[in-house]
């Protein structure tokens, strides 16, 4: 396996991906999506947004987080459904890039800049429409990682390593479909191709049946990793006359990174209504 990624034949060493790039770009959005809970509204309105979308999935048919928790009550199947909940995000995103990248580097690109631009997108909605998940909402939702003893998702550590407020959209959804298809779409081996078509439908199980998200979260994630896809595939604008022209293009992925800061920026400025609150936008963390 090569251990560097050009963006296009011929393009200049410094815009070349190597994987101490690729490990920095995830490194510096994992970072990015932790602060966010520290940055935007704090817990209060996550919990009064909370309410919002259990409202949105009433009126909808879709609150069936409780009836799909209890369906699957049973020792085998509780377990099954927490790990790989807990082995999505760590294990097989990084394991499904390796394995992409050594069957087609075109594929992996794709794959790469796709996660990168939903991560991005998905942060000031993190940041500044935080939601907390079924299992704090008060709900009758059962938190079943911790219940069953497999983690603890309310211990000091795990909440460190992530955001637990950061419900909407799921990432976790918006990944493994990302994920999937980009297996079934490389290869031809029939089974990596059922496993990659099974991969999201079967992780949005998971993330509903352990009381992390909400229907609607899972929704929100295959939007965002649509709305990633196709971003990444409109045409590259042309650059200006003169100096500009003689410029090499920057990967799309960086381009849409700067984009995904500028939605950011416009998130900060978006007034955010608690549920039943007065209309002001509270900035403290949890």
């Amino acid at each position: 396996m090569r251990s560097e990624d050009t963006t296009r034949p011929g393009a200049p060493a410094g815009h070349r991906w190597t994987w101490r790039t690729v490990l920095l770009a995830f490194a510096v959005a994992y970072g990015t999506y932790a602060a966010a809970r520290w940055l935007g509204a704090g817990e209060g309105a996550a919990h009064a947004n909370a309410g919002h979308v259990v409202d949105l999935e009433r009126a909808l048919g879709l609150d069936v987080e409780g009836p799909v928790q209890r369906a699957f009550d049973a020792p085998a199947a509780v377990w099954i459904l927490n790990h790989l909940y807990m082995a999505a995000q760590f294990l097989v995103v990084p394991a499904a890039l390796l394995l992409v990248r050594h069957a087609s580097v075109p594929a992996f690109r794709r794959l790469r800049d796709v996660l990168l631009l939903t991560w991005v997108l998905a942060t000031p909605v993190n940041a500044f429409f935080p939601v907390a998940p079924p299992r704090m909402a008060g709900i009758g939702v059962t938190d079943t990682i911790t219940a069953s003893g497999s983690s603890a998702l309310t211990s000091g550590l795990s909440t460190a390593l992530y955001n637990p407020l950061a419900a909407v959209p799921s990432l976790h959804v918006a990944f493994a479909f990302t994920v999937g298809i980009a297996i079934v779409m490389t290869f031809r081996s029939r089974v990596l191709r059922t496993i990659g078509a099974l991969w999201g439908p079967v992780i949005t199980l998971a993330v509903v049946a352990t009381g992390n998200h909400y229907v609607v979260d899972a929704v929100a994630g295959v939007a965002l990793a649509a709305c990633s896809y196709g971003l990444l595939r409109l045409p590259a604008p042309r650059p200006a006359l003169g100096r500009l022209a003689a410029r090499p293009s920057l990967p799309a992925a960086a381009t849409l990174v700067r984009a995904g800061t500028a939605v950011g920026a416009a998130w900060a400025a978006v007034p955010l209504v608690p549920h039943g609150g007065s209309g002001h936008r509270t900035t403290t963390g949890h």
